[in-house]
């Protein structure tokens, strides 16, 4: 059940005997939140600037501004770094990845039997 479901409070109905989790009724809020995030997903292809170099909403003394704040966390860039097999790897067997999926499943697991 997502988020309109929830606000709208569709995701169970009372029985005589326990809460029966209905279906049904969360198919149409459920097409809606997800076609509100497919055009999100597609708009920000355009909206979201990739660097300050490139931002057409900055005055020429912000973009200096911001591009001196980057370089002094020696983060200028990230156009000059290539995608490696090598770091996916590193990701894949760090502890604190399989940590947080862990703790993330369990929350979830947790949020559903209340």
């Amino acid at each position: 059940m997502g988020l309109v479901g929830n606000l709208l409070g569709l995701g169970y109905l009372a029985s005589r005997h326990s809460w029966v989790p209905v279906t049904q009724p969360l198919i149409i809020p459920s097409v809606i939140e997800g076609l509100a995030t497919v055009v999100a997903g597609v708009l920000s292809f355009w909206i979201v600037q990739d660097f300050p170099d490139s931002a057409k909403f900055l005055t020429e003394a912000e973009r200096t501004v911001v591009v001196r704040r980057l370089q002094n966390d020696d983060q200028f860039s990230a156009a000059g770094e290539n995608l490696r097999w090598k770091y996916i790897f590193q990701s894949l067997l760090d502890w604190k990845t399989w940590v947080g999926s862990m703790w993330r499943r369990m929350s979830l697991l947790l949020w559903r039997e209340n």
